[in-house]
């Protein structure tokens, strides 16, 4: 069932014409992106008095490996320059980077799935090539995903999830297509499983390069 559904809409996607926005045009945009830059920084209980590893005795601030984005929109014109829309994306997960205490190596993962509402003013190019340039805003909810272990013990997992904002800017490509790089932020919070009962915020920032297929509805 989901195979066919995918199918459909690949297919409707591929023979939709985008038509020039104006007042009450609407249109849905399909992203794939890359985290160039994602970093996770904690602060409290568990980060700062040793309960939680591999974040032993302060506030900490760690890259991760970079990762995947997928996500869609949809988005209503009120005139042809602005739109105001909705979508969802997930940040799949990532493993931050060298986390080691002593000889000991920890694994842990982060990621997010992300609900926001978002703006998209855009300006019009007289380009054959490129479209337009827009700017969006981002502003929701993520949900957080976070484990991490050692030698399969788990040591702690996601607590709460949190706020979720993101700004970019982008170009459309021969109408259908896009090129967009963003900013977002993710904040979360995380609990000790073992040792003691410990707790501490996360900040998840990432810079994301995203291209997507866009058509109208």
């Amino acid at each position: 069932m989901k195979k066919s559904l995918l199918a459909v809409l690949l297919a409707v996607a591929l023979v939709a014409p985008v038509f020039a926005t104006e007042k009450g045009d609407m249109e849905i945009v399909g992203k794939l992106g890359l985290n160039l830059t994602p970093n996770v920084a904690a602060s409290g209980d568990v980060s700062k008095k040793g309960y939680f590893r591999p974040w032993t005795f302060k506030d900490t601030d760690e890259d991760t490996n970079m990762s995947v984005l997928i996500g869609a929109e949809f988005f209503y014109y009120l005139n042809k320059n602005v739109a105001l829309g909705f979508g969802i994306n997930n940040n799949f997960n990532a493993e931050l980077k060298d986390l080691t205490v002593g000889d000991m190596k920890f694994e842990s993962e982060i990621g997010f799935t992300n609900f926001y509402f978002a703006v998209k003013p855009k300006i019009e190019m007289q380009s054959e090539i490129f479209n337009s340039i827009y700017f969006v805003g981002q502003l929701g909810y993520g949900i957080l995903r976070f484990d991490s272990d050692y030698e399969g013990d788990k040591l702690s997992e996601a607590d709460g999830n949190g706020l979720y904002w993101g700004i970019g800017a982008g170009t459309e490509i021969y109408k259908n297509f896009i090129v967009e790089l963003l900013y977002s932020v993710n904040y979360g919070s995380i609990k000790a499983v073992s040792y003691m009962n410990g707790k501490a915020d996360l900040t998840y920032t990432t810079l994301t390069l995203n291209v997507g297929y866009k058509f109208a509805i």
